[in-house]
Protein backbone atom coordinates (compact mmCIF):
# COMPACT_ATOMS: atom_id res chain seq x y z
CA UNK A 1 0.00 0.00 0.00
CA UNK A 2 2.87 2.28 -0.47
CA UNK A 3 3.70 2.66 3.20
CA UNK A 4 7.05 4.36 3.74
CA UNK A 5 9.54 3.67 6.27
CA UNK A 6 8.30 5.96 9.04
CA UNK A 7 4.81 4.57 8.65
CA UNK A 8 3.04 6.96 6.38
CA UNK A 9 0.83 6.56 2.89
CA UNK A 10 3.82 6.99 0.46
CA UNK A 11 3.55 7.81 -3.37
CA UNK A 12 2.43 4.61 -5.47
CA UNK A 13 5.48 3.43 -7.86
CA UNK A 14 5.27 4.95 -11.32
CA UNK A 15 5.09 1.28 -13.52
CA UNK A 16 2.66 -0.58 -11.41
CA UNK A 17 -1.17 -2.02 -12.35
CA UNK A 18 -3.12 0.42 -13.83
CA UNK A 19 -5.12 -0.86 -16.67
CA UNK A 20 -5.58 0.68 -20.25
CA UNK A 21 -8.58 0.60 -22.64
CA UNK A 22 -7.15 -2.17 -24.24
CA UNK A 23 -7.13 -3.85 -20.82
CA UNK A 24 -3.30 -3.88 -21.20
CA UNK A 25 -1.03 -3.14 -18.23
CA UNK A 26 0.07 0.60 -18.15
CA UNK A 27 1.82 2.99 -15.89
CA UNK A 28 -0.36 4.52 -12.76
CA UNK A 29 -0.01 8.15 -12.56
CA UNK A 30 1.85 9.31 -10.08
CA UNK A 31 0.39 8.57 -6.70
CA UNK A 32 -3.02 7.88 -7.24
CA UNK A 33 -5.20 4.74 -8.74
CA UNK A 34 -6.37 5.58 -12.13
CA UNK A 35 -8.54 5.49 -15.14
CA UNK A 36 -9.55 1.91 -15.25
CA UNK A 37 -10.43 0.06 -18.47
CA UNK A 38 -14.06 0.49 -18.71
CA UNK A 39 -14.99 -3.26 -19.79
CA UNK A 40 -13.12 -3.76 -16.60
CA UNK A 41 -13.70 -1.91 -13.53
CA UNK A 42 -16.90 0.25 -14.74
CA UNK A 43 -14.84 3.13 -16.26
CA UNK A 44 -12.79 4.78 -13.20
CA UNK A 45 -12.30 9.04 -13.59
CA UNK A 46 -9.30 9.94 -12.90
CA UNK A 47 -8.85 10.66 -9.37
CA UNK A 48 -10.41 7.29 -8.00
CA UNK A 49 -8.53 7.12 -4.86
CA UNK A 50 -6.05 9.71 -5.42
CA UNK A 51 -3.74 10.25 -2.26
CA UNK A 52 -1.63 13.64 -2.18
CA UNK A 53 1.95 13.40 -2.09
CA UNK A 54 1.07 14.21 1.69
CA UNK A 55 -0.76 10.74 2.12
CA UNK A 56 -4.21 12.04 2.73
CA UNK A 57 -7.51 12.16 -0.08
CA UNK A 58 -7.90 14.01 -2.66
CA UNK A 59 -11.69 14.96 -4.10
CA UNK A 60 -13.36 11.66 -5.49
CA UNK A 61 -14.58 12.54 -8.88
CA UNK A 62 -18.31 12.06 -9.07
CA UNK A 63 -18.06 8.50 -10.72
CA UNK A 64 -15.70 7.02 -8.30
CA UNK A 65 -16.64 3.88 -7.00
CA UNK A 66 -19.72 3.96 -9.88
CA UNK A 67 -19.58 1.39 -12.46
CA UNK A 68 -20.89 3.43 -15.18
CA UNK A 69 -21.31 7.41 -16.75
CA UNK A 70 -24.51 7.68 -14.53
CA UNK A 71 -22.89 8.09 -11.05
CA UNK A 72 -23.88 5.00 -9.81
CA UNK A 73 -22.40 5.21 -6.33
CA UNK A 74 -21.19 8.42 -7.48
CA UNK A 75 -19.58 11.12 -4.69
CA UNK A 76 -19.56 14.33 -5.77
CA UNK A 77 -15.68 16.31 -6.54
CA UNK A 78 -15.62 17.69 -3.18
CA UNK A 79 -15.71 14.09 -1.62
CA UNK A 80 -19.29 14.09 -0.68
CA UNK A 81 -22.12 11.42 -1.90
CA UNK A 82 -23.56 12.38 -5.29
CA UNK A 83 -26.47 11.31 -6.88
CA UNK A 84 -26.96 7.52 -7.27
CA UNK A 85 -28.48 5.42 -9.38
CA UNK A 86 -32.56 4.76 -9.44
CA UNK A 87 -32.22 1.00 -10.13
CA UNK A 88 -28.74 0.57 -8.09
CA UNK A 89 -29.96 1.92 -4.97
CA UNK A 90 -33.26 2.95 -5.31
CA UNK A 91 -32.68 6.89 -5.38
CA UNK A 92 -34.38 9.53 -8.21
CA UNK A 93 -31.58 11.72 -10.16
CA UNK A 94 -31.43 14.22 -8.03
CA UNK A 95 -30.40 12.15 -4.94
CA UNK A 96 -33.66 12.07 -3.30
CA UNK A 97 -36.25 9.18 -2.26
CA UNK A 98 -38.36 8.07 -5.04
CA UNK A 99 -41.21 5.57 -5.14
CA UNK A 100 -39.53 2.35 -6.04
CA UNK A 101 -36.59 4.00 -3.69
CA UNK A 102 -38.43 2.86 -0.52
CA UNK A 103 -35.96 0.05 1.20
CA UNK A 104 -37.92 -2.80 3.28
CA UNK A 105 -37.08 -2.22 6.84
CA UNK A 106 -35.69 -5.29 7.52
CA UNK A 107 -33.43 -4.75 4.38
CA UNK A 108 -31.73 -1.14 5.39
CA UNK A 109 -33.85 -0.28 7.99
CA UNK A 110 -34.73 3.03 6.35
CA UNK A 111 -38.77 4.60 6.86
CA UNK A 112 -40.93 4.86 3.15
CA UNK A 113 -39.90 8.58 3.34
CA UNK A 114 -35.93 7.87 3.66
CA UNK A 115 -35.05 8.94 6.91
CA UNK A 116 -33.76 6.71 9.84
CA UNK A 117 -36.19 4.45 11.60
CA UNK A 118 -35.50 2.53 14.62
CA UNK A 119 -32.97 0.02 13.85
CA UNK A 120 -32.75 -3.66 15.59
CA UNK A 121 -30.53 -4.04 18.27
CA UNK A 122 -28.94 -6.75 17.14
CA UNK A 123 -28.86 -5.74 13.74
CA UNK A 124 -26.99 -2.43 14.24
CA UNK A 125 -26.52 -1.73 17.57
CA UNK A 126 -28.74 1.05 17.74
CA UNK A 127 -31.37 2.19 20.60
CA UNK A 128 -35.19 2.80 19.11
CA UNK A 129 -34.49 6.50 19.21
CA UNK A 130 -31.29 6.31 16.50
CA UNK A 131 -28.95 6.53 19.08
CA UNK A 132 -25.84 4.96 19.63
CA UNK A 133 -26.93 2.12 22.13
CA UNK A 134 -24.45 0.42 24.23
CA UNK A 135 -22.36 -1.88 22.53
CA UNK A 136 -20.47 -4.81 23.60
CA UNK A 137 -16.92 -4.27 24.49
CA UNK A 138 -15.36 -7.24 22.36
CA UNK A 139 -17.14 -6.03 18.97
CA UNK A 140 -16.65 -2.57 18.97
CA UNK A 141 -14.68 -1.78 21.75
CA UNK A 142 -17.04 1.69 22.61
CA UNK A 143 -17.93 2.58 26.11
CA UNK A 144 -21.28 1.94 27.95
CA UNK A 145 -21.97 5.80 26.88
CA UNK A 146 -21.65 5.27 23.07
CA UNK A 147 -17.68 6.74 23.49
CA UNK A 148 -15.00 5.39 22.10
CA UNK A 149 -13.39 2.86 24.53
CA UNK A 150 -9.70 1.06 24.83
CA UNK A 151 -9.63 -1.24 21.91
CA UNK A 152 -8.22 -4.51 22.19
CA UNK A 153 -4.53 -4.39 20.41
CA UNK A 154 -4.73 -7.06 18.25
CA UNK A 155 -8.06 -7.03 16.67
CA UNK A 156 -7.44 -3.02 15.60
CA UNK A 157 -3.61 -1.85 16.81
CA UNK A 158 -4.56 0.52 19.37
CA UNK A 159 -2.53 1.03 22.14
CA UNK A 160 -4.63 0.99 25.71
CA UNK A 161 -5.12 4.86 25.79
CA UNK A 162 -6.68 4.67 22.17
CA UNK A 163 -3.70 6.11 20.12
CA UNK A 164 -2.82 4.08 17.23
CA UNK A 165 -0.34 1.47 17.87
CA UNK A 166 2.48 -0.07 16.22
CA UNK A 167 1.96 -3.51 14.18
CA UNK A 168 -1.02 -3.83 13.05
CA UNK A 169 -1.76 -1.28 10.64
CA UNK A 170 1.35 -0.11 10.02
CA UNK A 171 1.36 3.01 12.62
CA UNK A 172 3.47 4.78 14.71
CA UNK A 173 2.24 4.34 18.62
CA UNK A 174 1.59 8.30 18.45
CA UNK A 175 -1.35 7.32 15.80
CA UNK A 176 0.53 8.51 12.84
CA UNK A 177 0.40 7.04 9.68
Amino acid sequence: MGLRDNGTIGQWNYGTMELCDCGTMEQWDYATIPQWDYVTMGQWNYGTMELWDNGTMRQWDYATMGLCDNATIGLCDNGTIGQWEYATMGLCDNGTRGTRGQWDYATMGLCDNGTMPQWDYVTMGLCDNGTMPQWDYATMGLCDNGTMSLWDYATMGLCDNATMGLGEMGLGDNGTM
